[in-house]
């Protein structure tokens, strides 16, 4: 095991630095392929009377001295290597060494969970501004997925991805229980808040993992995941989980943003969707969720899709995107195609704003008896 060690320099300012180092920087360095391991972490003196002579620490771990070579030589590994002129204002110091291991180690999650974390730093600070968000609160797809759920009363649910837990509480009305389930903590606060100002008491709010629910298997009658399947980390795997938590019969209701067939605009949709927020993993195309659902057991079915108009600036400005990355999604729109432009309507809106449309769809899914 090859370990290289990244030391900061005290910034000249801490909350600048923060901010860059996680949202800009640390997605620059997520890109990059062949790392088995990082940690991470801010430097404090033993001596109380003295400063640390670092600010910050980052560790890379790698198979070998010659897998760390190939992996800065990449694209990737130069384009993080270069991005550390834009921010490390009190310098950085790059050192390595061979690890020799005298009492095991766990080391911390490998490069395929970094994603996951982004998602808890980028949705943590924006919580507040997804409870008032007119389109997580009030799209017209809350309906539909009440539609499509076609509750009884009696059923047990569970909302993944819940965000602040607008869906858990459309459905509330209709289920005997609802477990709303995020890997955020700030987002299940803000919809344990939203739940008691509506005086909503059948909705649990549970933190976990969607590619490993903590629930057990067979007791759910709904799974629904409303705008959060693009953000998982492996969907196959989230999908396999709602198979396994759902009884025989149960049903998956999925109301999320989806890429068009054409590869182009496949490709310019996630491209764009990555820069605003680096948490993103995939739309996925109407074909390939149909593929998806089919192979974990579902009969999938298409009952709603629609466009979601979005400004530019309330869009980024809602996840927090850092400037230079909008004014990378405006140099993005302005180059699109044609085809690009009117398949995704970008252009100004009524009030001046550039804007464009997010194709969305409703799909459920049924588990066989």
């Amino acid at each position: 095991m090859y370990r290289i060690t990244v030391l900061f320099g005290h910034p000249q300012d801490p909350a600048a630095f923060e901010r860059y180092y996680r949202q800009t920087h640390f997605p620059l360095a997520a890109k990059m392929k062949g790392v088995k391991g990082v940690t991470i972490g801010k430097l404090e003196a033993l001596d109380p009377g003295q400063p640390a002579p670092y600010y910050r620490i980052t560790s890379f771990y790698f198979d070998s001295r010659e897998a760390y070579e190939a992996v800065l030589a990449s694209p990737e590994g130069q384009a993080a290597h270069a991005d550390l002129n834009n921010f490390a204002t009190g310098g950085v110091s790059i050192v390595g060494n061979e690890e020799e291991v005298l009492v095991p180690v766990s080391l911390p999650p490998t490069p395929q969970d970094w994603k996951h974390h982004l998602a808890q730093d980028h949705f943590g600070v924006a919580a507040r501004a997804y409870t008032t968000s007119k389109v997580h609160a009030s799209g017209p797809d809350l309906a539909w997925i009440v539609e499509a759920a076609a509750l009884t009363g009696k059923e047990h649910v569970v909302d993944v991805g819940t965000g602040t837990g607008h869906t858990a509480l459309a459905l509330a009305p209709y289920a005997t229980e609802v477990v709303a389930l995020d890997i955020t903590l700030p987002m299940l606060e803000e919809g344990r808040h939203l739940a008691a100002s509506r005086g909503v008491t059948n909705v649990r709010f549970l933190q976990g993992d969607a590619c490993a629910l903590p629930l057990n298997s067979s007791q759910f009658d709904l799974v629904a995941c409303r705008y959060a399947a693009h953000h998982f980390t492996h969907v196959p795997r989230a999908i396999g989980e709602w198979a396994r938590i759902l009884k025989p019969g149960g049903k998956v209701v999925v109301a999320d943003s989806v890429s068009p067939e054409e590869p182009e605009i496949d490709r310019f949709l996630n491209e764009i969707e990555v820069l605003r927020d680096p948490s993103h993993g995939r739309n996925y195309r109407l074909s390939e969720w149909f593929s998806l659902l089919t192979e974990a057991g579902f009969t999938a079915s298409l009952v709603r899709s629609w466009t979601i108009p979005l400004d530019l600036a309330s869009w980024t400005q809602r996840i927090q995107t850092p400037p230079a990355s909008v004014a990378q999604i405006e140099r993005l729109f302005a180059d699109a195609s044609s085809l690009t432009r009117e398949h995704l309507h970008i252009g100004l809106n009524e009030e001046g704003l550039l804007s464009f449309a997010l194709p969305g769809a409703v799909i459920v899914g049924v588990k066989p008896v």
